[in-house]
């Protein structure tokens, strides 16, 4: 491939997504099939910012919409992504152990994507910035974001976020 890959992410049976500025390839390891998806065929975006393979198999596309797009059964499905009337630019995806999907944003904070519903946490709620670098969970729910200058916590049982400057944490 001769384009900038932006996101790559893989399953496993194989499968593995690998995402551009011109769309989204899927390979297939195991029989070398290669297949591409764009907005010719229900892509949202040709853009892609973050993929994500969850726990039930499907593919999490984050491309340069307010819209995610979910690869399941062959084809995609799209969920919009707002909360607050914004245009948020997912730069990365997680899922959390009980399947709840977390998305970072690019200057909108973070997103939960549980019960067909989104709910948006930014720095009013506790977040240490609304630019989000990275997402990953623990094993007890936990969800952890970093930032430029620091890092979040989500503690899911008081539904609260604990924000952390670098100095903070880092020697």
């Amino acid at each position: 491939l001769s384009l900038s890959i932006n996101a790559i992410a893989g399953d496993a049976k194989g499968n593995i997504w690998i995402g551009t500025k011109d769309g989204a390839y899927l390979y297939n390891d195991n029989n070398g099939d290669l297949d591409f998806f764009s907005t010719r065929n229900d892509l949202a975006h040709n853009n892609i910012y973050a993929i994500h393979m969850d726990s039930k198999g499907r593919a999490w596309l984050a491309t340069h919409t307010n819209r995610i797009d979910v690869f399941e059964g062959g084809k995609f499905t799209q969920y919009e992504v707002t909360t607050r009337g914004e245009v948020p630019r997912v730069t990365c995806i997680t899922e959390a152990p009980d399947g709840t999907i977390w998305l970072g944003t690019d200057g909108a904070g973070i997103y939960r994507y549980k019960d067909g519903e989104f709910s948006n946490y930014q720095t009013e709620q506790g977040l240490h910035s609304n630019y989000c670098y990275q997402i990953i969970p623990d094993e007890q729910d936990n969800i952890w974001i970093a930032h430029r200058a620091g890092m979040s916590q989500y503690l899911p049982g008081p539904d609260r976020i604990v924000a952390w400057e670098n100095r903070e944490v880092l020697p």
